[in-house]
């Protein structure tokens, strides 16, 4: 009988404390847009903290997987658009010794300059604004971008021809 008794008092601490917790409010739920901020300053600032020590090759490593996560997170930002393209190449050119594994990175780096180049409005007005082909419509939007977008066409084109470099002209 009191074997009975205390499982009921289990049963029924379990149960308020089951009640008691799915009835709060979570906190957490208000705040996620200021936490999903704050985790990218976060990576981008351990990014940058580590891409100012790329003398050692892991820390170079250690950067652009920080910087990684914070342009998944982001596209849009520029700053860590540009500074992933430029990790991604850095390693891809100077560590990597792995011709695989360095056009990998060399896609990524162009990738994530070209995808920023595009999502920009002077790139979509001369895009939109140029008669021809697909092509005559690329160059018409780069002809359009502002100077400021300088640093990622330069980062997108050194990724790109990286990567090219190592590909025949004809097979």
């Amino acid at each position: 009988m009191m074997i009975h008794m205390k499982n009921q008092i289990y049963i029924i601490l379990i149960g308020t404390c089951l009640l008691v917790s799915g009835c709060t409010i979570k906190t957490g739920s208000f705040g996620a847009y200021t936490s999903t901020d704050q985790n990218i300053q976060f990576l981008v600032e351990k990014g940058q903290s580590h891409w100012e020590k790329r003398v050692n090759p892991e820390d170079a490593k250690i950067a652009r997987l920080f910087l990684s996560k914070a342009y998944d997170q982001d596209p849009n930002n520029g700053d860590v658009a540009e500074l992933y393209s430029r990790a991604c190449h850095y390693i891809g050119y100077y560590i990597e010794t792995d011709p695989f594994k360095s056009d990998l990175l060399f896609m990524e780096g162009m990738k994530s300059a070209w995808d920023f180049i595009l999502a920009t409005d002077s790139y979509q007005e001369g895009y939109a604004l140029t008669n021809g082909d697909s092509t005559a419509k690329i160059i018409g939007g780069i002809e359009n971008t502002s100077q400021e977008l300088v640093p990622y066409l330069y980062w997108w084109v050194a990724n790109f021809s990286r990567y090219l470099v190592t590909k025949p002209v004809m097979e």
